[in-house]
């Protein structure tokens, strides 16, 4: 079993866990004794705004470019396919801003379509252009 959970990490090399209480319940379900920690930085996940952009004016744009995609959620799951995303849902602030630039530098986006398909090249093209 793995338990996950958030901590701050003091000066001194303290470490001070948020949520004991979890800790607790873990240990008491039979993962008391030695276990391993690995710290690291959380990483921050994509924004509110972020969300709103993507499943909002993206989507929406991809949509009405004439694919036959009957909801947003068909759009999404092309798009992950396209440019090779498995989830969105994990992705950081950066990587989704990274996704979501890929998709409106492929081109103008009434250019989208079922046959539509993006490539590294294209998107140096019309960044650059």
């Amino acid at each position: 079993m793995i338990f996950r959970g958030r901590a701050l990490l003091t000066p001194e090399g303290e470490l001070k866990l948020h949520d004991t209480e979890a800790l607790r319940a873990f240990a008491s379900m039979g993962n008391a004794g030695t276990v391993a920690i690995t710290v690291r930085r959380p990483t921050k996940r994509r924004t509110l705004d972020q969300n709103a952009l993507y499943w909002g004016p993206v989507i929406d744009a991809v949509r009405n470019a004439g694919g036959q995609w009957e909801d947003r959620e068909q759009v999404h799951e092309w798009l992950k396919d396209r440019f090779g995303v498995k989830s969105t849902r994990a992705l950081s602030q950066q990587a989704f801003a990274a996704y979501i630039s890929k998709i409106i530098a492929a081109g103008d986006l009434k250019d989208f379509g079922p046959d539509w398909e993006w490539s590294d090249e294209d998107a140096e093209e019309e960044i650059a252009a």
